[in-house]
This record gives structure tokens, sequence and C-alpha cells, in this order.
């Protein structure tokens, strides 16, 4: 079997991590630490624990931080990597005279460059509500952090756009009446207008499902590079909204 530390890092912008352990329901996992320092950065150490072998004991502290990184990145709505640095594992082997061996695994992995911009520390009540969200039953297979996670990994800002607009469809049963009417809940104020074909409700159109609208059809007197623009004004708020709506799931 193979147990022991499996260390990963992050470039976390603005963020800082007194030491939080915790302890979540992840199988081959026992326990994490997660800790921010000037001179090492932001480090996640993953503690294994009975492994069949050592590919299994990397794989499965691979996924666990995968798992972590979406959890922190829905949290703080920045994306956020971890990297694997280094494990210091350890295999018990009973050799045939019946005594037990343990053999020692290291490798070293690439790591990236300290974390050298300034951050502020979580206060204690942030920090008890990132260990309780991390030390939740492990939901690795949930769709909806799934989407967050990789909606915030893109870079083109009417990517990013889209990806969050297709999140709340998902969460709305595809239905674009449903969105606004959701996003009017959270937003009284936000920005309608009348729906491009007219809804039997009277629902208005939120500034972001005409956004979406122009990419998906064609809308007469629009444009493409106009309509990056607005959708890069507006991403800030749709963030907020897709977090809420995630937040609302069972």
């Amino acid at each position: 079997m193979f147990r022991g530390p499996v260390t990963f890092k992050a470039a976390f912008s603005g963020i800082g991590f007194d030491p939080i352990e915790f302890f979540p329901s992840y199988e081959k996992v026992s326990k994490a630490v997660i800790e921010s320092s000037p001179n090492k950065g932001t480090l996640l150490k993953i503690e294994i624990t009975d492994a069949s072998t050592f590919d299994e004991a990397i794989r499965k502290a691979k996924e666990f931080a995968l798992c972590t990184a979406k959890l922190l990145t829905f949290k703080f709505a920045v994306f956020q990597e971890f990297q694997l640095i280094e494990d210091d594992l350890t295999e018990e082997k009973l050799l045939p005279d019946g005594n037990t061996a343990v053999i020692h695994h290291c490798i070293v992995g690439v790591g990236i460059g300290v974390n050298t911009t300034s951050w502020t520390t979580l206060n204690f009540r942030q920090s008890v509500e990132v260990k309780k969200l991390l030390q939740k039953t492990y939901h690795f297979s949930l769709f909806y952090y799934d989407l967050f996670y990789s909606a915030l990994g893109l870079t083109d800002p009417l990517a990013k756009f889209m990806a969050l607009y297709s999140l709340l469809l998902t969460l709305c049963h595809d239905k674009q009446e449903n969105v606004d009417i959701f996003i009017l809940k959270v937003q009284p104020t936000v920005s309608t207008n009348p729906p491009y074909r007219a809804r039997k409700s009277g629902v208005p159109e939120t500034i972001y499902t005409r956004l979406r609208n122009q990419i998906g059809h064609v809308r007469p007197g629009t444009t493409v590079e106009a309509t990056r623009e607005e959708m890069e004004a507006n991403l800030g708020e749709l963030l907020k909204i897709s977090k809420a709506l995630i937040s609302k799931q069972p």
C-alpha cells in the first residue's frame, strides 16, 4: 500500500490562506491542508492513504487537487489551477520472510514560481466558510461546478460569457425565459428590452439574454465586436448571477 503527502502549488492572486486543514470524504484521501506564505506561494498538501499502486496514489491526488481548484474557483470567482510539485509517498511491502519493508518513492514535478504578488489573508469567518466548502462530501462529478470552472478557464470574454449563459440555460431547463425570470429576481433593476420574439408571459429580455442572442442568432444592426465589448463589461455581474443560481442547487 502507498501512503503519504502529495503537494501541489497554485498561483492564487490577491488571496492568502492561513493553514486550513480539512477532512473530506474522498477516496484514498485522509486529509488535506491549504496554506500560503511569501516564500512558498499557495500550497495544497494532500495525504494519500491505502492506494494500491503508485500510479493510483498520484491519480487520486491529482483528481482531488482538481476538485479543490473547482471549489475555490467557484468560491472566489477566479480561475485557479494546482500543479504537482512533489510527493513523499511510502510503500509498505510484505517480504518473503514475513517482515514489512518501507520503500520511499519521491518525485518532483514541474512546479510554478513563487507567488510574489501581495494578498489579503482570509479572516476567521472566511476561513471557516472555505473549510466548510472543502470539507463537504466531495462532489468531484458535480456537473455545475465543472461547467463554472470550464467557463472561467476561458480567456476570450465572448467565449466566457457564452459559456456562463449556457450554464444558466442548463440550470433553467434550456429556456431563456426562465433565465430572465431568475435574473430579474436577483437583479430587479437590470437593463431589459422587449424580446426579439414576443413572450406570452410578458417577461422582458435581460441584457444578458440580448447579448447572448446577438451572437447565437442573426440580429440586424449588431456587430460581433460591439457585442464582445458589452459582454466584457457585463461579465462580472453574470458571474454573480451564475454563482447565485448554482448555490441554490441541492
